[in-house]
């Protein structure tokens, strides 16, 4: 499980820059708060991990509590996941591309919709659209992958 949070936070970083060449045009300010976004989501990912913990409990329990609960307090007041953060990210992205016209507009209501999901699932009642977050987030990003892959960079 480790690795794949890695990876995923490395990918992640490498998405953010690439979305802030492309978006950072037409949308300057917006794309500045948004990378900040996506780059603290790829940093809370690498969190989750919490290796350095695991290898810190067999040297010294008691600091490895310590770090750990230093991380629960701020990954909590947080949101208590990385939804809420990947879904400001998701649907500043989103935003930024819509009001560009830089991608499909499918791939950005799509993004709109999954990163609202996200946000709103810091509140207790709406905590189930995680669900939406998560599974939205696949194809997002698959659409995303694809539309970049195919876009000319000028």
């Amino acid at each position: 499980m480790l690795y794949i949070y890695v990876t995923a936070s490395f990918a992640l970083v490498v998405l953010v820059q690439t979305l802030y060449e492309r978006l950072r045009f037409n949308s300057p300010k917006m794309m500045k708060t948004t990378t900040v976004f996506g780059f603290f989501w790829a940093g809370m990912n690498l969190i989750i991990s919490m290796d350095t913990v695991s290898n810190l409990y067999n040297k010294d329990p008691s600091q490895a509590f310590t770090v750990w609960a230093a991380a629960t307090i701020i990954f909590s007041g947080l949101g208590g996941g990385v939804e809420m953060v990947g879904g400001f990210w998701t649907l500043f992205i989103s935003w930024a591309a819509l009001r560009a016209r830089v991608f499909p507009k499918a791939l950005n209501y799509l993004g709109l919709v999954v990163g609202a999901a996200g946000i709103v699932t810091i509140v207790p009642i709406f905590e189930a659209l995680t669900i939406v977050f998560v599974w939205g987030q696949i194809p997002w990003f698959i659409c995303l992958g694809f539309t970049l892959l195919r876009s000319k960079y000028s």
